[in-house]
């Protein structure tokens, strides 16, 4: 008999564990699991069992359907951050992915909500950046 949760998505759980800023050891270790459990279910070569599946959503601060729901691939749109020396290959893991879950945010409201159109300010920049003058800027 298969004991395992059907319809889990490891990629979900490795969205999570790295937005908490967690280690697959030290997940595994609040779950009562192995680091090699929890690589297993992030990989899509296992799936957690029912008492596993249960401390998830707590430890991770997540509902439990977040785990069974399919990500769509994101596109790749770039991500800026005021300085790449300052910010560590984690934070922007953990950025990217709660820019993703903010995107789905906005398409699910979008579905019930007519959001506003974006509007922005038209400016003509010059041909040549250093002839942009701190008024403009200002």
């Amino acid at each position: 008999m298969n004991t395992r949760t059907p319809h889990f998505v490891g990629s979900r759980l490795l969205e999570a564990r790295e937005v908490r800023g967690l280690t697959q050891l030290a997940l595994g270790e609040l779950l009562g699991v192995s680091a090699q459990a929890i690589s297993q279910y992030e990989k899509g070569q296992a799936s957690p069992q029912p008492q596993v599946m249960e401390k998830l959503p707590t430890v991770l601060g997540v509902p439990p359907a977040f785990f069974v729901t399919p990500r769509p691939e994101p596109g790749e749109t770039p991500l800026f951050f005021r300085s790449m020396a300052r910010s560590t290959a984690t934070m922007r893991t953990r950025a990217r992915h709660k820019y993703h879950w903010l995107t789905d945010l906005v398409d699910y409201l979008g579905t019930y909500v007519e959001l506003p159109a974006v509007q922005l300010p038209e400016y003509h920049f010059p041909g040549d950046p250093l002839a942009i003058e701190d008024e403009a800027v200002e």
